[in-house]
């Protein structure tokens, strides 16, 4: 059966092991962060806050973000010849999002496995999760770009600092994609970078733009039901460098990182409160909104999940 085979078994004590210190490590980052934050204050914090107006907002923002991935993810696949049907790209997106839940890279090598179980040769397969990686990471640093020169809310030299690391990484990837090293270009898993074309990466980079930008926007919609006012041209640089940490393979995705990066990046905009106060609200928010898209989304993966298997029982290449 197809999920027998969503995950080998650990063969040692060392694979065992490296399945749970992500996991450590967040307890660790958590526990930190409930540690130098005032238990009582957090507790208020969550029950003055409006915990479920931003449950129910989360849930309806991520089923949207999934509908605008899903069309991104579309745009992506055809511009290097790879071309599924909707109700196959829904269950195959969706059931990528429960891997992840565990991190970012986990989820985008699950999408390969699942193409070759689609008929993808192994080396097309891998090609066009890179150049998926890929048109995401152009898109992040380029919006990135934009809202640090439209607005940046980051003082001192990290904003010119962050300006910098996302142009050279544009730079790199356009460089490689117009030279097209020899070294490169013999690997098949490469091919899909160069076949793409210059309409396939436009199309793919302007849908995942589109895309980000939806999240992005939704994203801020959570910030402002908690009441913490970040004007919404500051937003969009704040919530790529969220992004970014989320996908940091470090914890399963971003938890305990993002909640820590939340709290620094989101202090300024609560200056009128207490220290302790401010982190509590902070913290209390990120944990709510964290809470509900995490769940909203594994019961989404799961439910494509259980659509791509009776895809799969129904015809052996839907």
């Amino acid at each position: 059966m197809i999920d027998d085979r969503l995950a080998a078994p650990a063969t040692s004590a060392e694979p065992r092991r490296g399945r749970f210190w992500p996991w450590a490590v967040a307890a660790a980052i958590l526990a930190f962060l409930l540690w130098r934050t005032p238990l009582g204050e957090l507790a208020r914090a969550v029950e003055r806050g409006p915990s479920l107006a931003l449950v129910g907002y989360s849930c309806v923002a991520l089923l949207a973000v999934f509908v605008a991935d899903v069309w991104a993810t579309r745009v992506a696949l055809a511009a290097v010849g790879v071309r599924l049907n909707s109700r196959v790209l829904v269950a195959v997106r969706g059931t990528t999002h429960l891997l992840g839940l565990v991190n970012f890279t986990a989820g985008q090598g699950t999408l390969a496995y699942y193409l070759v179980r689609l008929g993808t040769p192994v080396a097309s397969a891998a090609g066009s999760v890179l150049f998926l990686v890929a048109v995401s990471g152009l898109s992040l640093a380029a919006l990135g770009v934009a809202g640090l020169a439209w607005a940046p809310p980051f003082e001192g030299g990290w904003g010119r600092l962050l300006v910098v690391g996302a142009l050279a990484g544009i730079a790199g990837t356009l460089a490689v994609i117009v030279l097209r090293p020899r070294w490169l270009t013999r690997w098949a898993w490469a091919g899909p970078l160069f076949s793409a074309g210059r309409r396939g990466w436009l199309a793919a980079i302007g849908s995942r733009v589109a895309h980000l930008l939806l999240f992005a926007l939704l994203y801020w919609g959570a910030v402002r039901i908690w009441s913490i006012p970040i004007p919404v041209d500051e937003a969009l640089a704040i919530i790529v460098a969220l992004t970014f940490v989320a996908a940091v393979p470090i914890t399963p995705y971003g938890l305990g990182t993002v909640q820590a990066a939340q709290i620094v990046l989101f202090a300024r905009y609560l200056p009128e409160m207490e220290p302790g106060a401010r982190e509590a609200s902070i913290l209390a928010f990120s944990l709510v909104h964290y809470a509900a898209s995490m769940a909203t989304q594994a019961a989404l993966g799961f439910l494509c999940y259980l659509d791509w298997r009776r895809l799969t029982s129904a015809a052996p290449h839907p």
